[in-house]
């Protein structure tokens, strides 16, 4: 399969947003010239950063386009500029990173499209390979990859911290897939990717409309999870590849880190899916806030 790939025409354009970590970005492109599959092109998404990073940008990258954001887009519509970048070429798979990752694996595309191409026919049109969350201090056999999509009320209770007593033991397990770990060396049919690094067919992204920009950060995989789901395809998480991914780099928000602001985000993105894809509803919705400001309220 490796060797249809690398001798096929198969043609891939790899989307990185920037948001003031220039020397991440620059550091994500050297990695990449070291992979074994060449027929790739590179577009560096620039989400508003101050000036001082865009020269870096400007003075460490060669051949790659850069296309600079007038504001802050946030995750979505800022990597959607990328995805709508058109010259020319035809793109047949898109794959999305995060600039704050670390790729180790020299075969880390091919692997991701030998899994595409040999899923293609069960109806796969996205998908993420293992990532390493380096704050966790978890093995990566043990961590969280993706998410299964739950009807609405579960998928109520599952944002709601305050829920755990009710959802840990018999929510989340089939909600993070947890039955199936560990995910080395084995693919699994599942209904999201993994939003710091996914690849996806060119054709269904166009047909969808690029990604949802309803919300700024958070969410995107579900949302996105819900639009494949909802035309009948499905996702891959593949196990036979990963990334190591520092998280919280332009979010500066991680496990061990809260950034008020950005937990603001996760719960208002949450309810964007919701109301859009689920019918939350005007009552629920009131409940929800509720909820969700008194988690924050806690956290402070």
């Amino acid at each position: 399969m490796q060797n249809t790939v690398l001798n096929s025409k198969v043609f891939v354009r790899i989307v990185i947003l920037n948001y003031n970590e220039s020397d991440f970005t620059i550091s994500l492109i050297e990695q990449l010239s070291h992979q074994s599959f060449k027929n790739f092109d590179i577009i560096v998404v620039d989400n508003n950063s101050v000036d001082l990073q865009k020269q870096k940008l400007r003075d460490g990258i060669n051949k790659e386009v850069i296309i600079f954001s007038k504001s802050n887009l946030g995750y979505a519509a800022g990597n959607n500029l990328g995805l709508k970048y058109n010259d020319g070429k035809k793109v047949d798979y898109y794959l999305v990173l995060n600039n704050d990752l670390i790729i180790e694996d020299d075969n880390f595309i091919l692997t991701l499209l030998d899994g595409m191409i040999l899923k293609k026919d069960t109806g796969v049109v996205a998908s993420s390979p293992l990532i390493d969350t380096i704050s966790t201090n978890i093995p990566i056999e043990n961590q969280i990859q993706v998410r299964k999509l739950l009807p609405k009320f579960q998928t109520f209770l599952i944002n709601i911290p305050i829920f755990k007593f009710i959802t840990n033991r018999w929510l989340k397990r089939e909600f993070l897939y947890m039955d199936d770990m560990p995910f080395l060396n084995k693919h699994l049919i599942c209904d999201s990717i993994n939003g710091a690094a996914f690849i996806i067919d060119a054709s269904f992204i166009k047909v969808n409309n690029y990604l949802d920009e309803g919300t700024f950060l958070y969410y995107e995989e579900l949302i996105l999870g819900k639009q494949i789901q909802l035309v009948k395809k499905t996702c891959l998480l593949n196990g036979n590849t990963y990334v190591k991914h520092l998280q919280g780099v332009s979010s500066k928000s991680n496990t061990q880190n809260i950034n008020i602001k950005m937990e603001r985000f996760k719960y208002k993105s949450s309810l964007y899916y919701l109301n859009k894809y689920e019918n939350l509803g005007w009552v629920g919705s009131k409940l929800y806030i509720l909820l969700s400001e008194f988690v924050i309220f806690l956290k402070k």
